[in-house]
């Protein structure tokens, strides 16, 4: 089963890197808002299907786009994809791969994400630099074998960002989102998750901020 979900993600990773051809696409922004009608985004002269949010790979340095599907597996169900596509840029060649959510794990994964404005304006208006903190795991806990997180950094110049950390065996894997593109992500995922008609789709993803403490 696993050798072939890493073969599907494998062959989708090749078919989404698509070299810009003879069709109709926009470029990449900024906004945190998904449009799910949008057929390719350009993105450093490639195209990317859909309208992806904009991350970092911190390990590699390259900026990568995702792409969110869903896939109905025989033994587990419903599954939300999230790939990770990073087109070739600056000589090096381009890559990707993707993060596999039971629809629990994406609904923790848009509440998570969401987070991340209120947090912003906290650490704006307490002068707050040099900082992280993980917001909340998706899957796993501190300590695991594999866990994935949602952690909120402040870096010395005061940029904000919400970074995916992904630990395998005490190795993991950073990939950067700007608060908006955290925000686009989780709608992303939302979109796909509700269209699946899964019940754990959040009534409301943004929860409750008035009872959240600060950085709690």
């Amino acid at each position: 089963m696993i050798n072939r979900v890493v073969a599907t993600v494998t062959v989708m990773v090749s078919l989404l890197l698509m070299v810009i051809g003879n069709f109709s696409a926009s470029a990449a922004s900024d906004s945190t808002k998904f449009d799910p009608n949008k057929k390719f985004t350009v993105m450093l002269g490639s195209a990317i299907l859909g309208d992806p949010a904009l991350y970092r790979n911190l390990g590699t340095g390259l900026q990568g786009a995702t792409v969110v599907s869903t896939v109905v597996a025989p033994t587990t169900g419903l599954i939300i994809m999230a790939s990770l596509i990073e087109p070739g840029q600056n000589g090096a060649p381009g890559g990707g791969s993707a993060l596999m959510f039971k629809p629990q794990e994406a609904a923790k994964a848009i509440n998570l994400l969401r987070k991340g404005p209120r947090w912003a304006n906290i650490a704006t208006d307490n002068n707050v630099t040099n900082y992280s903190k993980t917001v909340g795991y998706i899957r796993g806990n501190e300590g695991d074998q594999e866990t994935v997180a949602v952690v909120f950094v402040v870096s010395a110049d005061n940029q904000m960002s919400m970074q995916l950390e992904h630990v395998i065996g005490g190795k993991a894997k950073r990939y950067q989102f700007g608060i908006n593109a955290a925000m686009k992500f989780s709608n992303q995922l939302l979109h796909y998750l509700a269209s699946a008609g899964s019940e754990f789709a959040p009534d409301n993803p943004e929860g409750d901020a008035e009872k959240d403490k600060l950085f709690e």
